[in-house]
């Protein structure tokens, strides 16, 4: 199984194209799980789409039931500045 998943992060491009891997990337695998990273949440949301045509392709990468589900996530929330705010 790990191995599968090192294809499925070594073939991402192939997976999910060059425009959608320019713009996301998995990050994490956890029980079946895919965890994937989008730069914007625009991004997240039409991978969210996307999301049974990335699992076909996944699955004939790297077989069936590497993969069951993915996690689609936006970028990561800035952290709040301390400090007084000026409005």
């Amino acid at each position: 199984r790990e191995a599968a998943v090192a294809t499925v992060t070594g073939r991402w491009s192939a997976i999910v194209g060059d425009v959608a891997a320019s713009h996301c990337e998995p990050e994490g695998f956890d029980s079946g799980a895919l965890l994937i990273r989008a730069d914007s949440s625009a991004w997240a949301t039409q991978l969210t789409l996307l999301t049974p045509q990335i699992l076909a392709s996944i699955a004939e990468v790297a077989g069936d039931g590497v993969v069951d589900r993915l996690i689609v996530r936006g970028p990561a929330a800035r952290k709040a500045r301390r400090g007084w705010r000026v409005q």
